[in-house]
């Protein structure tokens, strides 16, 4: 028996409720016990429509005798990825990335097209997934993700943020690194501390004179910035990745990490002239006033 069935949800919906809409689904029909698991083709922002395309093979032998094939019920793409929600440890390494038209992959280190003001600029109009702007924050902060075992690495991280956010305990336990958005869409303490103090961090690692480049950075693509009026906290963190990322694009793309420490002493060996000499002409205004 084969089945096709597309469904089109044209409101706005969360991975909570299209996870609902798959359990409703598979509660509608007779499925044979040898079902197996679920994958999704994409779950679209909340602003965006979810389209699920849904295909029910049965294989059972049912109560006249008759034997059936491919048991299987499968919201699939081509590549059958298994349908991972975000409460999973392995949605970081197996949640679905790159079906839209935001530029990014898991593979190596960030790239100037995943950087670039229009890729950044998705982010803030929702018109990418959460896993995603993790994804490409997580690259750029030097975690790397290993194909062969399937987990992140902190090898290349900021030694700081490897020291906060190890992705080892150095016991062979690998955990992923921390999520910056929360990509579960529950703000209960319990379950968004760690995500809301991971933002923070982030936010603090800015300098104080570049925690404000997102506007004047977007503006020319004509986004005026978030209204307060329905501004949530994905909203918020998605602007606060995005700024970090510009901040990242600017600064610290395409040093190693000895070269960054040369330009950090070299900015503060100017920065010190700098104040030597204004306290020097301070003090010749002095005498000359005197």
């Amino acid at each position: 028996v084969n089945l096709i069935v597309t469904v089109c949800l044209n409101t706005q919906v969360t991975n909570g409720y299209a996870h609902a809409f798959v359990s409703a689904f598979r509660r509608s029909f007779v499925i044979p016990p040898k079902m197996s698991d679920i994958s999704l083709l994409s779950l679209s922002p909340p602003e965006q429509a979810v389209t699920l395309k849904t295909r029910l093979f049965s294989s059972y032998d049912d109560s006249s005798g008759n034997a059936m094939h491919d048991s299987a019920l499968t919201l699939t793409d081509s590549t059958t990825d298994p349908l991972i929600l975000p409460a999973s440890p392995r949605y970081a390494t197996h949640g679905t990335i790159g079906l839209g038209n935001f530029t990014i992959s898991r593979l190596g280190g960030p790239m100037r097209d995943e950087l670039s003001n229009e890729n950044i600029l998705k982010i803030v109009l929702l018109h990418c997934t959460d896993i995603e702007v993790n994804t490409l924050v997580w690259k750029c902060l030097g975690y790397r993700f290993n194909v062969e075992k399937e987990f992140w690495t902190d090898a290349e991280c900021f030694p700081k943020w490897r020291e906060k956010y190890p992705s080892s305990d150095g016991g062979g336990f690998f955990d992923n690194p921390p999520d910056f958005v929360g990509m579960q869409r529950i703000y209960e303490a319990d379950v968004d501390k760690p995500c809301l103090k991971a933002n923070q961090a982030l936010v603090r690692s800015l300098p104080e004179d570049m925690k404000q480049w997102l506007l004047p950075t977007m503006k020319p693509l004509g986004w005026n910035g978030y209204k307060y009026e329905g501004l949530t906290p994905n909203k918020t963190r998605r602007g606060q990745c995005a700024n970090w990322l510009i901040y990242y694009r600017e600064e610290l793309f395409g040093y190693t990490i000895s070269e960054l420490k040369e330009r950090r002493v070299m900015r503060q060996s100017a920065k010190l002239a700098e104040e030597i000499k204004k306290e020097l002409n301070s003090d010749d205004n002095e005498k000359k006033n005197k």
